[in-house]
């Protein structure tokens, strides 16, 4: 192999994982985002929230955090989450 193929593949490489980084980042970004506006509301609303549901709120990407959500506008008791 050339040094300047080699030097290409190893710089398409790099792009590749800087680009997977970033994207996962942002979906961490995300996630912790959607965490932050559950609590809030969750607190605004049922008041405390039970440790059992912070720990799931903890541990959920953002998909199911938004899904929770969800159900969280229509909830009556903060039990039904």
């Amino acid at each position: 192999m050339s040094t300047n193929l080699l030097a290409q593949v190893l710089a398409e490489s790099m792009e590749r994982g800087i680009a997977q980084g970033r994207a996962e980042g942002m979906q961490q970004g995300r996630a912790e985002e959607a965490r932050v506006l559950l609590r809030r509301y969750l607190e605004r609303r049922f008041g405390a929230i039970p440790a059992a549901l912070d720990e799931r709120i903890s541990g959920s990407d953002a998909d199911t955090l938004t899904a929770l959500f969800d159900r969280a506008l229509t909830a009556v008791t903060i039990e039904e989450l």
